[in-house]
């Protein structure tokens, strides 16, 4: 059991406590979740145009509702009890959220999904930031080291 009361075991560390079998098929789920999002992002940095992103097209309506939806529950599952997400896999859900915060006319049209990421997400990462435990031990202390390590990447 981790001293860290933040970690529950989702860090990185929990992958190293899997048996083979388990650890391949996380590293492989892993693997699909970071192509589907760069494919994902690769779409979206393509050139637009203005016309065209509003919310009668099919495609914007993907991006508002299961994009958006996906990539909230998928950054949250950090939190979960039994979730575990990799440091590449955060990379990706902030390299995609990113990329559609830089592109100006996504701005208007994802509002709702926009607050409800940067609630859940981001601002969920700064409480937990504030709530961490100061160390007492060399072993809390290193764990809090990784903890802050995951929360660095998220919040960049």
């Amino acid at each position: 059991s981790s001293s860290n009361p933040y970690s529950n075991g989702s860090t990185s560390s929990s992958l190293h406590h899997q048996d083979e079998p388990a650890r391949d098929a996380q590293m492989a789920h892993d693997a699909t979740r970071v192509l589907c999002l760069k494919l994902a992002r690769c779409c979206l940095q393509i050139q637009w145009d203005p016309a065209e992103i509003t919310t009668a097209n099919p495609l914007i309506k993907i991006i508002q509702d299961d994009l958006c939806l996906a990539l909230l529950m998928t950054g949250q599952a950090i939190w979960s009890h039994n979730g575990y997400v990799s440091m590449d896999v955060l990379s990706e859900i902030c390299a995609t959220i990113s990329a559609l915060w830089n592109m100006e006319p996504f701005r208007h049209i994802l509002v709702a999904q926009f607050e409800t990421i940067f609630t859940g997400f981001y601002q969920r990462a700064l409480v937990l930031l504030r709530q961490r435990q100061h160390p007492i031990d060399s072993n809390m202390f290193n764990e809090n080291l990784v903890f802050d390590a995951e929360l660095e990447v998220i919040l960049e």
